[in-house]
């Protein structure tokens, strides 16, 4: 099946275990991100490109999802005033879970100036960031306390199940 067919499930392994790494990126036409599996509110595995505008339009459907897409900003303008040119989001929050707890995101630390990046994200404090931001964003290289990257970690759900998450540009934010 091609692109065009709608084939966008092109996951490749990455010989990490059974960690994913998707290799491409995917797009169905002008919606960046694809719908929610039915039978478990994820998004498809891989990683799906976005925007920041596509990303509130997506996930901002009601108060309690606005009021962490707020702190999400935050932190996201702080990642691009320092030079950050991707971050990716998972968890909870990239699913149909009505009040995810949080959101969870990592970001590509390439150009990233750490004197002007926020402090509680160079100091990766879980507790502050989420006082800050109502949310978690680490290095995505990173290791987690499983010893894998965050990049693959956010690609998994609790009940190890690959799962989709977003990737944009922090630039993008108005």
């Amino acid at each position: 099946m091609t692109e065009s067919s709608g084939d966008f499930s092109k996951v490749q392994f990455s010989g990490i275990g059974k960690l994913p790494w998707y290799t491409g990126i995917i797009k169905r036409g002008d919606l960046l991100i694809p719908a929610f599996d039915p039978a478990t509110g994820a998004l498809p595995a891989g990683i799906h490109e976005s925007d920041w505008a596509e990303v509130v339009s997506r996930f901002g459907t009601n108060p309690h999802r606005r009021a962490l897409l707020a702190g999400m900003r935050r932190a996201f303008l702080s990642l691009a005033e320092a030079g950050c040119a991707r971050v990716y989001l998972g968890g909870s929050f990239v699913t149909a879970k009505a009040e995810p707890g949080d959101w969870d995101g990592c970001y590509e630390a390439a150009g990233v100036d750490f004197f002007r990046l926020e402090k509680v994200i160079v100091r990766r404090n879980k507790f502050m960031m989420g006082a800050f931001f109502s949310g978690e964003i680490y290095d995505a290289d990173a290791q987690t306390i499983t010893g894998e990257p965050f990049r693959l970690f956010f690609q998994r759900n609790r009940a190890d199940n690959l799962v989709g998450m977003i990737a944009l540009d922090p630039r993008s934010i108005g």
